[in-house]
């Protein structure tokens, strides 16, 4: 049962105000490599950054956008596309200390 989920903790301010640095994240994990919807806060194994935070911004085909909420979060181009294979899961719930 608990494999369905995860903890990821945030490290960074890119997605603050909604996420801040140190905050607990319970993540539904992406167990049958379904697209996020437009809106959700994700959880992703990027291929160059390790697991990332970010919003999804858009969805095309079998791929999929993110975008920080700061100016100083990774630009989306440098962010590239997302494939379901690297989608780790989606944020259902955060614990603040």
């Amino acid at each position: 049962m608990f494999s369905f989920f995860g903890i990821f903790k945030v490290r960074g301010n890119s997605m603050a105000p909604i996420l801040k640095n140190d905050d607990y994240l319970v993540v539904l994990r992406n167990k049958f490599n379904w697209l996020p919807n437009t809106g959700s806060i994700v959880v992703v194994d990027h291929p160059d950054l390790g697991k990332i935070v970010k919003k999804v911004s858009s969805v095309d085909g079998d791929t999929f956008s993110m975008a920080g909420l700061t100016s100083s979060s990774i630009s989306q181009s440098h962010l590239g596309r997302v494939s379901p294979a690297n989608y780790w899961g989606r944020v259902i719930w955060v614990f603040r200390k």
